[in-house]
């Protein structure tokens, strides 16, 4: 394999961007044989809705739909990208500057240094997203360790967030996702202009009724129309899937995208999905790591499809 190319990983979405070491990309090479139980590709997705405010602006060259079988994400691209359109109170060069924090092989610390040069894309991945968990003051409380062809991260009690190949880092993909305007609009209920959600709806029912979405603490959110064809079994609410039991609801391209997201957030507990609705109506699943939101999916008319997905962003 020739020298890999570093990818780009939503750090807030991965938003708040990722970007590996410099003069590396990550190549998505698409259209991958793997067969994820918990997702599955159709060939193109439908792309952004029209008439909502936040949808995700795609360049002419961007990814064409999900990857058969590989979890429903585009498979060209690097992890989540961010790209931002100028919202009311910010343009989109602003917007983005505060979750981009590029990552050099020169500004890693040692403890990762070593696999930012490596030829593997599983090291690449790697060593973006813990040098963004340095950058947090998180970096020590992952532990890295090779085992066999995958690279595990866990944190400090062993409990393990990530384990990935090369053939999984190099089909990872990318989510495009725009920075959701932050202006709460007047009359906008409490938990809206605190950025915490809807208890039963969540987020998006905030930005659907043209609330607008404040910042939770420190977070803020993007959001996409574009994610794949992620097909999941009925569940019911309150059900919650850690470890492979959410690897296999997601499927592991979309899981090794929110696990190293939530790295580059400085988050260091495992992901921890939970179903969140009322029998009728939307349905929404959290993914969290410990008590810190990492994404919300949300499937507008119960057909078992992820429509929408918002994810947390920190800025830096």
């Amino acid at each position: 394999m020739s020298r890999i190319k570093a990818a780009v990983l939503l750090a807030g979405v991965t938003l708040a961007l990722i970007q590996t070491p410099q003069g590396l990309t990550a190549q998505g090479k698409g259209g991958g044989k793997g067969q994820d139980r918990g997702a599955q590709g159709k060939g193109n997705s439908k792309g952004p809705e029209k008439n909502r405010g936040n949808d995700v602006s795609q360049a002419k060259g961007r990814d064409n739909g999900p990857d058969k079988n590989r979890g429903g994400e585009p498979g060209k691209g690097r992890g989540v990208e961010k790209v931002s359109s100028p919202s009311r109170s910010e343009n989109a060069k602003g917007a983005r500057a505060q979750f981009a924090r590029p990552a050099s092989a020169r500004s890693m610390p040692n403890a990762v240094r070593k696999y930012a040069s490596s030829k593997h894309a599983r090291d690449l991945v790697v060593a973006a997203a813990v040098s963004h968990a340095f950058a947090r003051g998180r970096g020590d409380d992952i532990r890295m360790e090779q085992v066999g062809d995958r690279m595990r991260l866990s944190n400090r009690k062993g409990d393990q967030l990530l384990f990935i190949d090369d053939r999984s880092a190099e089909n990872l993909g990318r989510w495009r996702v725009d920075v959701v305007d932050d202006n709460v609009r007047e009359g906008a209920p409490s938990f809206c202009r605190t950025g915490a959600g809807h208890p039963v709806w969540g987020r998006e029912w905030c930005i659907d009724k043209g609330f607008g979405l404040g910042s939770y603490e420190d977070y803020r959110w993007g959001r996409t129309t574009d994610i794949g064809d992620i097909i999941y079994s009925r569940r019911s609410t309150g059900d919650r899937f850690v470890g492979t039991a959410l690897e296999s609801l997601l499927g592991s391209t979309a899981f090794n995208r929110l696990a190293l997201h939530a790295i580059t957030l400085g988050l260091v507990e495992p992901l921890v999905g939970t179903f969140i609705g009322e029998p009728t109506g939307p349905q929404f699943f959290s993914v969290n790591s410990g008590a810190y939101p990492v994404a919300e999916l949300y499937d507008s008319n119960r057909d078992s499809r992820w429509d929408n997905l918002l994810v947390a962003l920190r800025p830096w």
